[in-house]
């Protein structure tokens, strides 16, 4: 009797199956063999490519941080999270910028540097509209703008945010934690941002110029809002409620 094309194909994927499933036992299916995303979330059925980023977003979920810092009792969710904080402790800067002098604790740093001051690359676009971004993280805390998701949840009081860092900082004001200390006094900080600023009082650096004099700053937002009163007349930050605009956000919100 002659046999169909679809029952001939569905033959030889079945015994093709059974021959990966021999081959490596941790191919379950032919999905997974050709690369297929087979790993959900237990807790909001998101699937994913590897194991690894499933764990990884379960614990999103979870609150599980099984990564301990050796020089504090700070714990992390990831490795690599971990690793980037204990160079606030080691001062640590093993990635170069193939264009100046600059090094930085973390390599997406680095890039974002290279990108953002040197061959403005801006790689990552937005799925929702035309924007696009020098990093990942950028483009993903922009489209969930688009999308309002907020993944990242308070442990304390379940207060949710749309990125880790305002998470982190948030979760602060319930433990009061300092986890930055300043390396030339006994000054510490809840982030990382104020410490640098910080210590560029006692070294005098002052890294961001104006991009129209002569004058330069210790941190980018001063410089910014010098550019915008001094130079550009910019107002980025219109009022919720009137038509009025500002230069600067503290002067919108007051």
């Amino acid at each position: 009797k002659q046999r169909t094309l679809a029952s001939v194909r569905g033959s030889f994927l079945r015994r093709v199956g059974s021959a990966l499933r021999t081959a490596n036992p941790m191919k379950r299916t032919l999905s997974d063999a050709f690369g297929k995303k087979s790993y959900p979330c237990q807790h909001c059925g998101k699937v994913f490519a590897e194991s690894g980023n499933r764990n990884r977003h379960e614990r999103l979920h979870t609150g599980e941080k099984p990564f301990a810092c050796q020089h504090c009792d700070k714990v992390f969710a990831t490795a690599n999270t971990r690793d980037c904080h204990e160079r606030t402790h080691t001062g640590r800067k093993p990635f170069s910028c193939r264009y100046c002098d600059s090094s930085f604790a973390v390599s997406f740093t680095r890039d974002s540097h290279e990108r953002s001051q040197h061959t403005g690359e801006k790689p990552y676009k937005c799925q929702h509209c035309d924007k696009a971004f020098t990093n990942l993280s950028n483009r993903n805390k922009h489209e969930r703008m688009h999308t309002g998701e907020k993944p990242y949840a308070c442990q304390h009081c379940g207060k949710a945010f749309a990125e880790s860092g305002d998470r982190d900082k948030h979760e602060r004001t319930h433990t009061k934690e300092k986890p930055f200390p300043c390396r030339h006094c006994d000054k510490a900080f809840t982030t990382s941002g104020q410490r640098t600023a910080h210590e560029r009082t006692h070294t005098g650096e002052k890294p961001f110029p104006c991009r129209h004099c002569d004058k330069s700053f210790t941190m980018s937002c001063s410089r910014n809002n010098h550019e915008r009163s001094r130079h550009t007349g910019e107002k980025p930050y219109a009022c919720r409620h009137c038509d009025k605009a500002f230069s600067q956000l503290s002067n919108r919100d007051t």
